[in-house]
C-alpha cells in the first residue's frame, strides 16, 4: 500500500512539475536574454521560490476541484470518503513534508495555502512557523487567533477495522494556541481562550469562552470546560470530566482548587 502511495506521489509530481516550474524556466530565459549570465544570476535566487510557490498553488486548487471538502464522521477503508481522503493527502502531503520549510519561511503564504486547502480562517489570523493542520478543510478559525509554533490540529484518528474518524476543529476569535500544543478531532474552543504550550486537547473536548489552560496539560476525550474556568499547569483532566464555569482546577487527576468570586 505504501509503495502504491509513493508511486502516485511520483506521478503527481511528474504531472504538476512542468506546469509549476515552466514559468520559472521562461523567466530564466528572459533574464539570460536581457543580461546574459549576470542577468540569470540576478534572478536565480527567486526562480526556485517561484516554482515552489506555483506548485503549492496548484496543489491547493486541484485539491479543491478534484476532492472537495471532507465531512466529519467515520470513513471505513475503501469508502468514497476514505478514497477522497487518500487523494487529499497526496496533494497536502507535500506541504506537510518536503515543502514545509518553504511554508514556514513565508508565513503570509502559509495562510494563503491553508485557505486554498479549505480552511476557514478569520481576519488577522496569525499562523506561526511549522504549524501542522492535517485536513485544513475541517478547520474553522475565528478572527485574531494565534496558532503557536509547532502546534498541530489533527482532524482525524484511526478507529477499529482500518476506519478513519474525522472531526471538525473550531477555534473562536481572539484565542491563543501555545507553541507545540495539540488539538484533536471534534474539539471546539470558544472565544478569548488561552491554551498553554505543549497542552493536548483530546478528541471531542469542548472548551467554553474565556478559558485559561496552563502549559503541559492533558485534557482527555469528551471533557467539557465551562466559560471562564482556569486549569493549572501540568494538570490532567480525566475522560468525560465536566469543569463548571468560573472554577479553578488543577492536579493529576485535576480537582477543584478554589471557586472564583
Amino acid at each position: 500500500m505504501l509503495i502504491l502511495y509513493d508511486l502516485m506521489r511520483l506521478i503527481l509530481v511528474a504531472l504538476l512539475a512542468p506546469i509549476a516550474f515552466g514559468p520559472m524556466v521562461l523567466v530564466g530565459q528572459w533574464a539570460f536574454g536581457r543580461g546574459g549570465v549576470w542577468g540569470l544570476v540576478g534572478v536565480l535566487p527567486f526562480l526556485g521560490y517561484l516554482g515552489i510557490f506555483l506548485f503549492l498553488i496548484l496543489c491547493g486548487v486541484l485539491s479543491r476541484l478534484l476532492v472537495g471538502r471532507l465531512t466529519p464522521g467515520p470513513a471505513p477503508a475503501g469508502s468514497p470518503t476514505f478514497l477522497r481522503w487518500g487523494f487529499y493527502t497526496l496533494f497536502h502531503g507535500f506541504a506537510l513534508g518536503e515543502l514545509k520549510p518553504f511554508l514556514s519561511t513565508f508565513i503570509s503564504f502559509q495562510r494563503l495555502y491553508f485557505g486554498l486547502m479549505g480552511a476557514k480562517l478569520g481576519r488577522r489570523t496569525n499562523i506561526a512557523p511549522y504549524v501542522t493542520i492535517l485536513e485544513p478543510c475541517l478547520v474553522e478559525v475565528g478572527d485574531d487567533v494565534t496558532l503557536g509554533t509547532l502546534s498541530s490540529l489533527a482532524t482525524h484518528l484511526g478507529g477499529e477495522g482500518h476506519t478513519l474518524l474525522f472531526g471538525s476543529i473550531r477555534i473562536g476569535s481572539r484565542s491563543v494556541l501555545g507553541g507545540a500544543a495539540e488539538v484533536g478531532p471534534g474539539v471546539t474552543i470558544g472565544e478569548d481562550c488561552l491554551i498553554g504550550a505543549r497542552t493536548a486537547l483530546s478528541p471531542n473536548v469542548r472548551v467554553g469562552s474565556g478559558v485559561k489552560i496552563g502549559p503541559y496539560c492533558m485534557i482527555q476525550s469528551n471533557c467539557t470546560l465551562g466559560d471562564g474556568c482556569e486549569l493549572d499547569w501540568n494538570s490532567v483532566v480525566e475522560k468525560g470530566t465536566h469543569i463548571p464555569a468560573q472554577e479553578r482546577w488543577g492536579g493529576n487527576p485535576a480537582r477543584p482548587l478554589a471557586r472564583s468570586l
